[in-house]
């Protein structure tokens, strides 16, 4: 009796310490204090026991404990290294056992304890790494998934939820194919091979498909998830969504084949020559006007095919454009066949592959100097033109018709306009066309200063320009804008709607010019005032929208973007009830283990449930061998009046008959129209809606828990719920049966504590594979910016290994130019002050919010030398086992600004093509629509640009050449030939015009358009 009683004691110390390493929330000062607690009651003195634990240096007693010589002592460990003891004393002496005082079953006791202590020290350490790596994850833009091998998905992280549309609750236990396209899937049968042969996946670039049927371009990179041994257990998977990139790739290629379509197909003469003169292109308009074949062409330089008279002249205007960046003068080229051509030169700076370089366009003016040669008088001169036109000399006007007398308020005779004195000295010192805006009136005006040497002076044409620049200032502000956004977006003044695309008219009932949405008015006042980015959140049509509000301040307009987030609040109210849930589950399931009294136990269990379930009325009762009669526990009322004896066995029929046949939990939500009804007792309370779950204990119903008078329905996730909690109710039944079950009990829960154990290890291998291999910078930071953590493509960045960047400031560790320029490092060079990096940390680490995508450009070491990189930078703050710090996600955009560079670059020169020769070009949809016109048209058929946007070429053209047009066209697609066509069109005054249609098909906005030359 006596060594039962020592076992007894023995068992219940083990499973007291088991029930504390259930304990998620507990700290190690707390699970070592409780423990010690547990121990001399364990040992057979003790009256005469104490105890003690050291661990990394610090030493926790029980409250009695004094040095003596009768001890044992076991060592706990991490990881396989001992990191610690725990110590039994006996503080007098006692008759000699098996290990001086002690029993051997008290060595079995202390090692066993040392082991629990080992177990709690390493998942203590496996929490902590688990927390930052989990944080790292769910924190990263990039999608984060965890497989099997066999491809079902085991992890989800919010990037995959951003880039795929999925929840994680959708998509954990599918298989990955989910978001696979159909002609993309036999990838992940040779991907999951790869990974079986233990070998990585570096930035595969291919397609995945989201929730709504999209197709994305991604960059994937996948490893493997090994163990210690070696064993490949699954695959992480890390997705960058490119789009951006590919959109950017794609408007490059498109700029450039526009690029070269006007190159090849325009009228006038295209030279493109290096900063020395020579020749490194030119167009076919180039050749033909001068003589030479190409090949010969591009052996000469500008001085080879000017006039002797010009030639010379050829390095000082060079220079004139170097400072300028763009000049027009005239010159005289000299063709092959020694022919004079007078032409009108436009010459821009651009870069040609990746050098300087010197882009002119040469306009043949030999009709016009014809014609200006034999304009003799005045009586030539338009005085009936609606736009100015004079002829000036340096200090005077000689001639003005109307709109130019009003505009400039002069007449013949008198002194020459001051606007116009540097305009007339410069065309007639340089004996050259020279090309002005002014502003006057507020109204824009281009002139044209054609200086007639011999004659000494200078005719100047004006045209009101005004309509056209408003234009192209809304076509560029509103080409900003995505129209086709299946988010609303908007841009707004104070009073008025500027533009909203078709979800932002649907959701506000707005359009262009309407009145400012009286939704939006305070928080769009509030982003003006304060001139700073307003997030609002708002329901409408039973919809969650976020709203991010942009202050434009200098133009007076704010832009509105919004975001339909009704989905993702549906998702995080789900997650809160189930946190609920969780919560009571865990109460519950604590009072089974504080109470060996089954009475307490479910008593503590039926308040949970009815908490959570929101219940007022229920039981719980236990079930004779020959289930005829329920008797209960205890009955809670809900403080309803009843008459019936609460001892009366009750006999088992109607819905608990039931719920024991079938051994699952039943609900009524009308109980008093039920048939269940009629076989309650005379006096019983009233009931509105009822549930009943069953207590299984071995296959069999031993116990009934009922529930009612709920505020509301009951439904199959309440049942669910009910069902969770009879079955602690059954657990804590079969506790209470017999103090036998300890060493059962504490096998089981030993169990449940390895198979814990294997899973926070597999877990923590799928996060730090995901860490080490994701290409985004991930850098952990404390408070005094020092880095405590950082993965290989950080280490990577900044060139160091894994010890040496540990304790580094951040600038330091990534090789920060500007760290360099003070000798107290990183923070206090003079940059430091206003790096956006540095100071969107400090922000997060003062604020606690987030900084989110911060474009940041610095300078870096690369190879010895300095180097400007573009990042994308996000600060996020974190508390980790109460300690602050925060992580930074840093991605390299370098090459994407580039990409952005280069599109503008070809953007500029497409525009100064428009802009400079002398050709209308056009832009014709597969169907014949007209989406673009430049302004020279006006000069053929006497219409403005927009009069022509949007009409059919087809419709303008001579009704006999039509067919052969729409042949043409159709041809073209088919064979994808130059487009090269002589047609009529249609003039405004009725007449038709001979044209000719030079050009190709380019690829614009995923759509084949013509885009031609029309001389």
């Amino acid at each position: 009796e006596h060594d039962l009683g020592e076992r007894v004691k023995e068992l219940t110390s083990l499973y007291n310490i088991s029930r504390l390493l259930e304990d998620a929330e507990i700290s190690t000062e707390q699970f070592f204090t409780r423990l010690l607690t547990f121990i001399p009651p364990a040992w057979q003195f003790p009256e005469i026991t104490c105890a003690r634990i050291t661990y990394e240096e610090k030493i926790f007693n029980t409250e009695n404990f004094q040095e003596a010589q009768w001890r044992q002592i076991a060592e706990f460990k991490e990881n396989g290294k001992m990191v610690g003891t725990v110590e039994v004393i006996y503080l007098e002496e006692m008759p000699e056992f098996d290990e001086g005082p002690f029993l051997k079953e008290e060595r079995n006791l202390i090692n066993a304890i040392a082991e629990h202590l080992s177990i709690f020290i390493e998942r203590k350490r496996s929490e902590k790494m688990n927390n930052r790596l989990a944080a790292i994850v769910d924190s990263s833009d990039d999608a984060i998934i965890g497989e099997t091998l066999d491809g079902i998905i085991t992890s989800w992280n919010t990037g995959a939820a951003k880039i795929y549309g999925y929840m994680a609750k959708e998509v954990i236990g599918k298989r990955i194919n989910i978001i696979v396209p159909p002609d993309r899937q036999d990838e992940i049968t040779q991907i999951i091979d790869k990974i079986k042969r233990r070998e990585r996946v570096d930035h595969f670039e291919t397609d995945r498909v989201t929730k709504d049927g999209a197709k994305i371009p991604v960059s994937l990179t996948i490893s493997p998830i090994e163990d210690k041994q070696g064993n490949v257990l699954g695959a992480s998977t890390i997705a960058r969504d490119i789009t951006e990139r590919k959109k950017a790739e794609q408007q490059i290629k498109e700029s450039e084949e526009k690029l070269r379509s006007i190159f090849n197909n325009a009228n006038d003469a295209i030279f493109i020559h290096d900063l020395k003169g020579q020749f490194l292109e030119v167009n076919d308009a180039a050749c033909k006007r001068l003589g030479y074949s190409k090949e010969d062409l591009l052996k000469l330089t500008p001085k080879d095919i000017d006039d002797p008279k010009f030639a010379k002249l050829v390095p000082e205007r060079t220079q004139i454009l170097l400072q300028e960046r763009q000049t027009f003068f005239e010159t005289v080229h000299i063709s092959k066949k020694k022919k004079k051509i007078p032409v009108e030169l436009s010459s821009t700076i651009i870069t040609f592959d990746g050098k300087p370089a010197i882009l002119s366009i040469a306009r043949d003016i030999t009709e016009r100097k014809k014609a200006e040669k034999v304009i003799s008088d005045l009586a030539k001169f338009p005085s009936e033109n609606p736009n100015p036109v004079l002829r000036v000399t340096k200090e005077s006007v000689i001639y003005t018709n109307k709109k130019g007398e009003i505009l400039f308020n002069a007449k013949g005779g008198d002194k020459i306009p001051r606007l116009l004195e540097e305009a007339v000295y410069t065309a007639l010192d340089m004996n050259t066309v020279n090309k002005v805006e002014i502003e006057l009136n507020n109204h824009t005006y281009s002139l044209d200063i054609t200086p007639i040497i011999e004659e000494g002076y200078a005719n100047v044409y004006g045209l009101d320009i005004t309509e056209r620049k408003k234009a192209e200032k809304a076509i560029a502000d509103l080409a900003k804008f995505p129209s086709e956004n299946p988010n609303p977006v908007l841009r707004v003044t104070r009073e008025s709607v500027i533009y909203t695309n078709k979800k932002g008219e649907r959701l506000f009932n707005a359009k262009d010019g309407d009145k400012i949405p009286r939704l939006l008015e305070e928080e769009v006042y509030t982003a003006l005032d304060m001139n700073t980015v307003n997030k609002v959140e708002f329901e409408l049509n039973n919809h969650t929208y976020s709203l991010l509000i942009t202050p434009i301040k200098e133009e007076g307009y704010a832009n509105v973007y919004g975001m339909d987030i009704t989905e993702r609040k549906k998702a995080e109210k789900e997650i809160q009830q189930r946190n609920k849930e969780i919560s009571a589950l865990f109460e519950a399931s604590r009072t089974i283990l504080e109470y060996n009294d089954f009475d307490k136990s479910t008593r503590a269990i039926f308040g949970s449930c009815a908490k959570i379930l929101g219940v007022t009325v229920g039981y719980i009762a236990l079930l004779p061998s020959d289930q005829l009669e329920n008797q209960k526990v205890f009955i809670n009322p809900g403080g309803l009046e009843y008459t019936v004896e609460p001892n009366f066995p009750i006999p088992l029929r109607g819905i608990r008959s039931e719920v024991i046949q079938y051994k699952k939990t039943l609900y009524h939500n009308d109980i008093h129209n039920s048939d269940w009804a009629k076989f309650l007792p005379k006096g019983h309370i009233s009931l509105k809606n009822v549930m009943v779950a069953p207590l299984i204990v071995k296959n069999e119903v031993q116990g009934l828990l009922g529930l009612a008078n709920r505020d509301g329905d009951f439904n199959d996730d309440d049942a669910r719920l009910a069902t969770a909690f009879a079955e602690l109710a059954a657990i804590a039944l079969v506790n209470s049966n017999a103090l036998e079950n300890l060493e059962k009990s504490e096998q089981r829960y030993r169990n449940l504590s390895n198979i814990l154990e294997q899973k926070v290890k597999e877990r923590t291998l799928e996060l730090a594979a995901i860490y080490e291999y994701t290409p985004t910078m991930l850098i952990l930071l404390d408070k005094e910016r020092r880095i405590q953590k950082a993965n290989r493509s950080a280490l990577e960045f900044g060139r160091h290994n894994e010890q040496e960047i540990i304790g580094l400031l951040s600038g330091e560790a990534l090789r920060c130019a500007n760290s360099l320029n003070d000798p107290r490092g990183c923070g206090f060079a003079q940059e430091c002050q206003t790096c956006k990096f540095r100071n969107s940390l400090l922000d997060s680490f003062k604020t606690r919010k987030n900084c989110i995508d911060v474009e940041v450009k610095l300078p870096f070491i690369r190879n010895g030398k300095k180097k400007e990189l573009n990042l994308l930078v996000s600060t996020i703050p974190l508390i980790i086992h109460d300690e602050s710090l925060v992580l930074v996600n840093i991605n390299d955009i370098t090459s994407l600004k580039t990409a952005e560079q280069k599109l503008k670059k070809s953007e500029e020169k497409v525009l100064n093509l428009i802009n400079n020769i002398s050709d209308v070009l056009i832009e014709v949809s597969m169907d014949g629509i007209i989406t673009f016109i430049s302004p020279q048209i006006y000069n053929i058929v006497n219409y403005e640009p927009d009069e022509m946007m949007g009409q059919n070429l087809l419709n303008l053209s001579h009704p006999e050449e039509k067919g052969m047009l729409e042949t043409r066209i159709r041809s073209a697609i088919n064979s994808g030939d130059l487009i090269d066509i002589n047609l009529r069109i249609l003039h405004k005054k009725g007449f038709y015009v001979p044209i000719s249609i030079r050009g190709t098909l380019v690829k614009t906005d995923d759509e084949l358009k013509i885009f031609a030359v029309v001389s």
